[in-house]
């Protein structure tokens, strides 16, 4: 795609040249920044749909909505949006969670900003604020290190390249077209990672309550949602196989010598991103944990999203973790069968359904936990289905990164065509009057 002929200075250093027809303008001279809230004189009884900050995904926008009675709703969701208006999130703005409201009635967090547009074409607006330069820009602007913030006043002082409107609505339609193409493509990929994650669930489910013998004995294990097991597999609960928050000794430990540190984002299916802090940064509200033990996400949707990682090479063998990981050390199985089992859907589902607590805090109870049963074949059957489920899994883990790395090229394109199209670093005209 060939550039404009002629560019000027746009006087912002971030911003640098812009086409020769274009403007720079901020952003509260083209919308409506709208603060109206539901207050305490709102009927109580009044349903509303609601959505949370996490609720927004950056790259496919809102992707869940929560129905409260207002009387029971978070105290933070009051913000009124119309179809048509744009969010922004003020709040942790690393996330980027932007998002365009498509139907009326959605209430939001005050954790964001309203944008409605009103001297912008509203799908241009849309892009830009999807943006790279958009969001290094708010980046920028953001203060606090753990819970970075920005007010929505200077949200809607940032300035912003703006086209002629007919220029506008031709980037629009080629970033429509463009990034529908995309789109389509990705999704293709996406179903093929769910189709591929449903067979590794099916793998581990089969291995770990029946075995890699086709031909072996089956008997009722007396527990409806586990069905059939070998005849010569036992059955215990996990309370009798694993230890839940095993005691980790640190009085006889330097208080500062270096550990590994687990946030809950550090935490994938399997493995783990590494970090390390000192000793003497642990309170009591974290879990200590060992080499070797299991930790396992206990609050939604990080347990659904398989959280789980045995703590392997440890720094100085030891560290801590968020109170939301369940920490288990397996006493008599084999610790890898154990950690198979954790993923098998059944277990995973029954999990699940026994959580409690307020959408988006739901937590699995320890009682649920240590109280299901796990089927336990001998040691030397333990190893051999341990050796059986590293190689499957390993296959189709390496199937899915690789088309992982094929969403992730694409949506850099899309980045990238967003980011060119809506600063004039290409001009789109002429494809779309074809």
């Amino acid at each position: 795609m060939k550039p404009y002929q002629h560019y000027k200075s746009s006087g912002i250093d971030w911003i640098g040249k812009i086409p020769e027809g274009w403007k720079i303008n901020k952003l509260k001279y083209l919308v409506s920044c709208n603060n109206e809230v539901l207050d305490e004189g709102t009927d109580p009884n009044k349903v509303i749909q609601y959505v949370e900050i996490s609720d927004v995904d950056s790259i496919n926008g809102i992707q869940n909505k929560t129905e409260y009675l207002f009387k029971h709703a978070p105290s933070r969701a009051r913000r009124v949006t119309q179809k048509g208006d744009i969010i922004v999130s003020t709040v942790r703005t690393y996330l980027n969670g932007i998002a365009y409201i498509d139907d009326d009635g959605i209430i939001v967090s005050t954790g964001f900003a309203v944008l409605r547009t009103k001297y912008i074409n509203r799908s241009f607006l849309y892009y830009y604020v999807k943006s790279n330069i958009f969001f290094a820009s708010v980046v920028s602007l953001s203060t606090g290190v753990g819970y970075p913030t920005i007010t929505a006043s200077q949200l809607i002082n940032i300035s912003i390249p703006v086209p002629p409107l007919s220029e506008q609505e031709a980037i629009a339609e080629y970033l429509d077209r463009k990034c529908g193409e995309i789109d389509r493509m990705t999704g293709k990929y996406e179903r093929q990672i769910v189709l591929l994650k449903e067979l590794k669930q099916s793998v581990i489910s089969k291995a770990v309550t029946q075995g890699l013998n086709p031909q072996a004995p089956l008997r009722p294990s007396g527990i409806d949602w586990i069905g059939k097991i070998p005849e010569h597999w036992g059955i215990k609960k996990l309370k009798f196989v694993c230890t839940l928050s095993p005691k980790v000794n640190i009085k006889e430990k330097k208080c500062d010598i270096e550990v590994t540190f687990l946030p809950m984002e550090n935490i994938r299916n399997g493995f783990f991103i590494p970090n390390q802090t000192s000793l003497k940064n642990y309170v009591s509200s974290y879990n200590l944990f060992e080499e070797g033990d299991i930790l396992v996400a206990k609050v939604t949707p990080c347990f659904e999203n398989g959280n789980i990682v045995i703590a392997n090479n440890l720094t100085n063998g030891m560290g801590f973790a968020s109170s939301e990981i369940f920490v288990f050390r397996v006493n008599t199985n084999d610790t890898k069968f154990v950690f198979y089992y954790f993923q098998n859907g059944n277990f995973k589902d029954r999990a699940v359904s026994s959580m409690t607590g307020s959408a988006g805090l739901r937590r699995i109870p320890a009682p649920f936990l240590m109280n299901e049963f796990i089927p336990v074949p001998p040691l030397s059957e333990q190893a051999v289905i341990v050796e059986y489920l590293d190689r499957k899994c390993g296959e189709i883990d390496g199937m899915i990164g690789r088309i992982e790395r094929k969403i992730e090229l694409l949506r850099e394109l899309r980045k990238t065509l967003i980011s060119e199209a809506v600063t004039g670093k290409i001009d789109v005209r002429e494809e779309v009057a074809r």
